[in-house]
């Protein structure tokens, strides 16, 4: 069956189609951007995914001279925390010493509280909207959306 009408119309439409094909690759960077983004907010204010805050320091830290919010003096836990772009999907590490962090943590200085990174009640709302907004910025890209 002959075809009848415009070619670049149909032209367009198939690279509008490829294009779309490239959205969850492309929102991979941006994904990783953004959780980062989350990351460094709840560093920044001492809260967890939820934006619950974290256990005060206890007094004998304080006395030690760390300062609120917990996990920031020195900046080297935040400076752990990583995302990384693999094939197919967003990888966040939390490597030693931040880690021990998400639970709880014990050891010959004593014991800590629980001062979560990672959302651990389902995805938080915060990273949820982290998510969202990545894909719909590359879907409007692929869109032609301006």
């Amino acid at each position: 069956m002959p075809f009848r009408g415009d070619m670049a119309l149909v032209g367009a439409m198939a690279h509008r189609v490829a294009d779309l094909a490239a959205v969850p690759d492309r929102a991979l960077g941006r994904i990783g951007f953004n959780l980062r983004a989350e990351l460094e907010h709840e560093f920044a204010e001492g809260v967890d995914p939820y934006d619950r805050p974290w256990e005060p320091l206890a007094p004998s830290t304080e006395a030690r001279g760390r300062h609120a919010p917990p996990l920031t003096d020195t900046g080297f836990m935040r400076g752990t925390v990583e995302t990384e772009q693999v094939e197919r999907g967003v990888m966040l590490s939390i490597p030693h010493p931040a880690l021990p962090h998400q639970d709880g943590w014990s050891g010959p200085q004593g014991r800590g509280p629980a001062r979560p990174l990672v959302p651990t009640d389902g995805p938080s709302e915060r990273w949820r909207d982290a998510v969202a907004e990545a894909v719909s910025v590359e879907m409007a890209a692929a869109m032609g959306a301006k």
